[in-house]
């Protein structure tokens, strides 16, 4: 995963994603590893956020006595 994500987008980009041409630009001059190295950074400030988000959740739940024990 980590190398398809750093590598150079699909010349269809643009139509995905409007900004991918300045994002393009400020990582053109990164190698490879540059651009994993980047990845893994933007993955764990990612991580970092998304966690402190599902504690706040859990907190807010646990609060107010919500829980949900039932098996799916």
């Amino acid at each position: 995963m980590l190398g398809n994500m750093a590598m150079a987008p699909p010349p269809d980009s643009a139509a995905r994603w409007p900004a991918w041409e300045a994002s393009v630009a400020a990582g053109a001059s990164l190698t490879p590893d540059e651009r994993m190295t980047a990845c893994h950074a933007e993955l764990r400030e990612c991580s970092e956020h998304t966690k402190r988000i599902t504690d706040l959740v859990q907190a807010q739940l646990d609060e107010l006595g919500l829980r949900d024990d039932r098996r799916l």
